[in-house]
């Protein structure tokens, strides 16, 4: 609230949606508390489902701006509403154009004309359901949903992936639209090239997958799989390999904020179903650019000594999906709330007529080349705005995605483990300091 100037701060309506459902829940007293200096806060609680192991959590994190000028904005954004994830650590945001309201609203969900324009109004379609499932679930948001339709989403180059919470058909004409089952079907939309390619998975958290590795191959890495090809079953669809990027206790203790920043970077080896998980992950696990903080390190002689400063970088809370094809393009790109985990993505159905268990709230955005143009072509951005490409065979339009990370890719290596926040560290980190784990 303290961002507002102060002619407006107090008058401006502000809704806060969030999941502390708990009445005993002490962050939920600390809102209220916060809210109580302000007459124009409206708290509003999301509800969630318990599941047979953790309770599902609300986890989606967007802004929906109204300006005075009748416009509208759509913010979508990887960061928790605190000032340590806005200042201190990596995160994400997608910013929709400024929506103007419409003359004359169409009705229901008409397609427009011009093919890019229907690009905004699926997205606009989704939205509007995903804020109804609020209402349908607790009666949170009112007349928001409604209120959307009234802008004009044309100019929206983005498709909605999100979760909620519920139980859903995984096939026939009613099947399910959220989690795991709504990125395949957005996934089915996108042509994507011959030839070899992967999805590179890059998480703050990896929850508990299973002792097998039946969740990870069978249900995410089939969805992250489903291409336009694919779907029309044609031989040879390209079947991508998984990559998955998370720190080892080396790129904590390299970060700018030390072995503290990794407090809230969560996996845990406490039982023998996880060390049975981390032996089908490790194959798949890369480190936070540790090729350049080595090779950094090395040539100064500062192994051993990582609190200089050399490759130091704060931690990333950003979660994305990028598809890559041979040579480095970007096939299509999901920035999202959710982790690597079935809370966030699905549990798998039980037996042939089963339905896929969603607990938790998740909304992420996903891009690829074609929305912005027929010959057009997206490439990784690091510590720039934009990608850099010339000559005779550029591309009409070439879309930068400002990546978390770089490449090349470091896979760990023979002795490498994930940073675990459990476990105590004693080799000083970059302010000096030792870690006692926290459970």
């Amino acid at each position: 609230m303290a961002h507002f100037d102060e002619d407006a701060r107090y008058l401006v309506d502000v809704h806060i949606v969030h999941g502390f459902c708990q009445i005993d829940d002490g962050n939920l007293a600390k809102l209220e508390r916060k809210a109580a200096a302000y007459g124009n806060i409206m708290l509003h609680a999301a509800s969630v489902e318990p599941t047979w192991d953790v309770s599902g959590v609300h986890h989606a994190k967007m802004m929906i701006l109204f300006r005075y000028d009748d416009m509208a904005q759509i913010v979508i954004h990887t960061a928790n509403m605190t000032s340590q994830d806005w200042n201190d650590t990596r995160n994400m945001i997608w910013c929709s154009p400024w929506l103007p309201r419409l003359v004359q609203p169409p009705p229901g969900c008409q397609a427009y004309a011009e093919p890019a324009a229907a690009v905004g109004l699926a997205f606009q379609a989704d939205l509007m359901e995903y804020l109804r499932a609020y209402n349908e679930c607790a009666g949170t948001l009112g007349t928001l949903p409604g209120r959307l339709g009234a802008y004009d989403f044309s100019a929206v180059r983005a498709a909605l992936v999100a979760s909620v919470p519920g139980r859903y058909r995984v096939n026939g004409p009613r099947r399910g639209r959220w989690g795991l089952l709504g990125l395949a079907q957005q996934l089915c939309r996108v042509e994507v090239a011959p030839g070899d390619s992967d999805v590179v998975v890059q998480v703050p958290s990896i929850a508990t997958l299973g002792s097998k590795d039946t969740w990870l191959k069978g249900c995410l890495h089939a969805a992250l799989a489903a291409t336009a090809t694919a779907r029309e079953h044609v031989p040879g669809a390209p079947e991508p390999s998984l990559k998955i990027l998370f720190p080892t206790a080396d790129d904590i203790r390299r970060s700018v904020g030390g072995y503290g920043a990794g407090a809230g970077i969560l996996t845990t080896l406490s039982t023998p179903q996880h060390t049975k998980q981390l032996a089908y992950l490790r194959p798949l696990l890369h480190r936070w650019g540790a090729g350049i903080l080595d090779s950094q390190a090395s040539a100064h002689g500062d192994a051993a000594r990582p609190w200089t400063g050399l490759g130091r970088r704060p931690i990333c809370h950003a979660k994305t999906y990028v598809r890559r094809a041979q040579g480095g393009n970007i096939e299509w790109a999901l920035m999202t709330s959710a982790d690597l985990s079935r809370q966030a993505w699905g549990h798998p159905p039980s037996g042939a007529r089963g339905k896929m268990y969603l607990p938790s709230w998740e909304l992420g955005v996903l891009i690829w080349p074609s929305m912005f143009g027929r010959n057009a072509q997206m490439a990784a951005t690091t510590n720039a705005d934009l990608p850099s490409q010339s000559g005779p065979g550029s591309p009409d339009v070439l879309v930068g995605v400002r990546l978390p990370y770089t490449t090349p890719l470091c896979p760990y290596e023979a002795d490498d483990i994930p940073w675990i926040a459990s476990r105590d560290y004693d080799k000083p980190d970059c302010l000096g300091q030792w870690w006692r784990g926290r459970s």
